[in-house]
């Protein structure tokens, strides 16, 4: 199916569609001084005129072109808790008559369909994919809401000044698995289908082809925003080779004085899997749940090992988190643990910014 053309003032429609199907429509709305992903009924709610500024340590809020839905660049909010919740209840046990535990597995799922999504997340489902249903042991949570799940992107005509994707392997435009792929521009946004599904709602939707001139338009102005990065990580095969030697570098130390290591790095990064269980016995002792929430790497609980945490300094956790993302996921699956979002330098408290940590690592060591 050839690129169509979705006018601005038929955006309704686009959510109506979703909604008779079945799904719950989560879009970008405007909260707390941030665009975030949260359920979305009218086309009214979505953030026209809203432009985000990004630096390290800093997300701003800017006008901008009112008749636009998505100028914003990439906000707090990722796929991530859509497919991996941030809490769940794994299983339940309760006692028969006879006093046994009863275990039963808890699977919660709903379909939704997420409008707003970003190239670089859709990136780091892959690597969510890889983590949670490859192998013999899938996970049948994540399972049931990855096939629950409809995806709109929006590809990127603007970046952050914290943005990195394409040092990344990554681009502004997304190339595959998306439902729907969008691309705005005057008067409306250029979309296109990537799946079955996208193409039965496209055309239940009646839309026109795109004309050349729209889709050269939206074209240029992905292009532009690839070029416009400035953000770059050194290259993705030095750094699997360097940072496990590095464990004795000073700027892990440079970075140790700053980190807080308040873990917001890891609760926004769309690729982080740690987490932790714990049962929870009900009040009256006749059952309770197994509960799985997410846990993050910079907390000092979270290599406690026979009471001691094996890393117990905040350079040793902050290196063993870089190490993880660009070494060790490297060799486990040919791709880093980082799409390049950005979201761990804009949201540091303190402004820290992974890419220059990991060319002042690096220095001038070659690949060689």
């Amino acid at each position: 199916m050839p690129p169509l053309f979705l006018p601005h003032d038929r955006l309704q429609g686009l959510l109506d569609e979703l909604t008779g199907r079945g799904y719950q429509v989560v879009g970008p709305l405007v909260k707390e001084g941030a665009v975030v992903l949260a359920p979305l009924k009218e086309a009214a709610q979505l953030p026209w005129g809203v432009r985000t500024v990004q630096t390290p340590g800093s997300y701003t809020l800017q006008e901008g072109d009112p008749a636009r839905a998505f100028e914003w660049v990439i906000g707090p909010s990722s796929l991530k808790p859509f497919l991996f919740k941030q809490t769940e209840t794994l299983w339940q046990t309760t006692l028969d008559a006879e006093g046994r535990p009863q275990f039963e597995s808890v699977v919660e799922s709903r379909a939704q369909a997420v409008i707003g999504v970003s190239p670089c997340d859709l990136v780091a489902m892959r690597v969510q994919d890889r983590v949670f249903l490859e192998g013999e042991n899938v996970d049948i949570r994540y399972q049931a809401r990855r096939e629950a799940l409809f995806t709109v992107v929006v590809n990127c005509t603007r970046v952050a000044d914290t943005c990195f994707c394409v040092s990344q392997g990554g681009s502004p435009r997304a190339d595959r698995g998306y439902d729907l792929a969008v691309t705005e521009i005057d008067g409306g946004l250029v979309i296109e289908a990537g799946s079955a599904v996208g193409e039965e709602v496209l055309g239940a939707l009646a839309l026109a082809p795109a004309t050349a001139a729209q889709t050269q338009v939206a074209d240029a102005g992905i292009d532009r925003a690839a070029g416009s990065q400035r953000r770059r990580t050194p290259p993705r095969e030095l750094l699997a080779k360097v940072l496990p030697e590095a464990k004795d570098h000073p700027q892990w130390d440079v970075i140790a004085e700053r980190c807080e290591s308040c873990g917001n790095c890891t609760k926004l990064c769309p690729t982080c899997i740690c987490h932790k269980q714990m049962y929870l016995p009900s009040l009256d002792g006749e059952g309770g749940e197994q509960v799985r929430e997410w846990a993050s790497c910079h907390s000092e609980a979270h290599s406690h090992v026979s009471g001691k945490s094996q890393r117990d300094q905040r350079r040793e956790r902050y290196r063993m988190w870089v190490t993880h993302k660009f070494a060790n996921m490297e060799e486990q699956f040919d791709s880093p643990g980082c799409v390049g979002c950005g979201r761990c330098v804009a949201w540091c408290t303190n402004g820290i910014d992974l890419t220059e940590n990991l060319k002042a690592v690096v220095g001038g060591q070659s690949d060689e």
